[in-house]
């Protein structure tokens, strides 16, 4: 388990469930966890109710359930674009279930048994560790391709600078070597023009140093 997960603060779960007993079965084992918040309703509309009203980190949903099962809520919910990390609790013989609840987008499934209880803490932290990875793995992703942008104009503004730049410094250097037959006066603003310039292709010099492997890492 990684150290962030064991430093965090709360877990708020939701758990979905019409069997009242199983329920506080199932509460009282994640409570155990101190860091397991649970909020519990008995109906999969329930279930959509109180994800449009609150923010939660897991939900852990029965199949099983009159008038909306746990599958037409999964739907329901991937529909309405409610990405939250589902744990599908099916019976026994409901393997085709659990396929088609991962396929939907569920984190992990678990079979209904006399002790099923006992492993949700461990699968509930272990779901809660992987989204985290997964979120992080998506931050680092959409850095990579802002750098990439970065990277690009960057490349487009050193070409952009250093094609002028170098008519300009061969246009002052041609400027500075007839100054004396024009105008020896104009050598020390001929001048300025040079340094100026040669300070810019400096700059880019080291830009286009850096940006090399930059390039080749984010680009490639």
């Amino acid at each position: 388990m990684s150290e962030q997960l064991q430093d965090d603060s709360g877990i708020h779960v939701l758990l979905v469930d019409d069997n009242e007993d199983q329920a506080f079965i199932a509460i009282e084992t994640l409570s155990q966890d101190g860091r397991i918040e649970v909020t519990d309703v008995i109906s999969g509309q329930a279930c959509l109710d109180k994800l449009d009203e609150n923010t939660y980190d897991l939900v852990i949903l029965d199949y099983t359930m009159p008038q909306m099962t746990g599958m037409e809520v999964l739907r329901k919910m991937r529909s309405s674009g409610i990405d939250v990390p589902v744990i599908m609790v099916t019976g026994y013989g409901d393997e085709r279930v659990a396929v088609e609840a991962m396929k939907l987008g569920a984190a992990d499934y678990i079979i209904k048994s006399g002790h099923y209880h006992e492993l949700l803490p461990a699968i509930v932290l272990r779901t809660i560790e992987a989204q985290r990875h997964k979120m992080e793995l998506e931050d680092s992703k959409i850095r990579n391709i802002r750098l990439c942008a970065v990277l690009e104009t960057a490349v487009t503004v050193n070409h952009e600078i250093n094609s002028p730049l170098v008519a300009v410094i061969g246009y002052a250097e041609l400027l500075n070597q007839r100054a004396e037959s024009i105008d020896p006066s104009m050598h020390q603003y001929v001048q300025g023009i040079l340094d100026g310039s040669k300070r810019i292709e400096v700059v880019t010099r080291r830009l286009s140093q850096v940006m090399t492997p930059a390039t080749k890492t984010y680009l490639g």
